[in-house]
């Protein structure tokens, strides 16, 4: 089931949301990857470009062939409903020779052909263990006695997912075209800004009748 927040032509999204473990990593798609991993999208052509799924197949990770094909981005992915619900590179697109890399000091990076780092977790020599995309659709790195060490959950792009927190400190943005809107709590208040300079307000959660507010104390879910 999905919910969709749309902004004119804009779109947020709140989504509420068979793995085996296989040695061939370049045919294969994986529950879990260990450090020393590497794949390209030409070497997962066959599962278009995803390489990691979750355990019963409801979310995907891997290339994703972006509006402004050849090019690709790195992206989680809910199956059913093929929505990208994270993407670790937007606005940076690579081609078919970018590399995701999960290295031996448990950083993880996309990498141009160039080598030229597009994005990284900025892990390298925290302990990780191992990387899983969970069924919920929270991509993570784990440590020793099972430490969670990151998780996109912390990282939200344009869409928030059942269970994933929001802080005051995050934001989600809407994709690059001609229009421009992001989200964030305001004192209390979601706050959806049009990307104008002074930013604008388009639209807020104290405003409309629809809502729900869930309070903790005094944090607001």
């Amino acid at each position: 089931m999905n919910t969709w927040v749309k902004c004119t032509q804009i779109t947020f999204t709140i989504l509420l949301c068979l793995s085996t473990d296989h040695s061939n990593a370049k045919t294969q798609q994986l529950s879990k990857i260990t450090p020393g991993f590497e794949a390209t999208q030409k070497q997962f052509i066959n599962q278009n470009g995803m390489f990691l799924m979750s355990k019963n197949s409801i979310f995907s990770f891997g290339f994703y062939l972006s509006v402004d094909a050849p090019l690709f981005v790195l992206v989680i992915n809910h199956v059913f409903s093929s929505t990208n619900t994270w993407t670790a590179n937007r606005g940076l697109l690579v081609d078919n020779s970018a590399k995701f890399i999960f290295s031996n000091d448990g950083n993880a990076c996309l990498t141009s052909i160039s080598n030229a780092v597009i994005w990284s977790t900025n892990t390298s020599k925290q302990g990780v263990q191992f990387m899983e995309l969970k069924d919920d659709g929270n991509l993570i790195l784990i440590g020793k006695n099972h430490k969670l060490i990151w998780q996109s959950f912390d990282y939200p792009t344009d869409t928030l997912l059942l269970g994933q927190r929001f802080f005051r400190e995050m934001k989600l943005t809407s994709f690059p075209n001609d229009l421009f809107y992001y989200l964030r709590l305001v004192s209390g208040d979601l706050v959806l800004y049009g990307g104008y300079d002074p930013p604008q307000v388009y639209w807020s959660m104290s405003n409309d009748t629809r809502k729900y507010i869930r309070k903790s104390g005094t944090e607001v879910s």
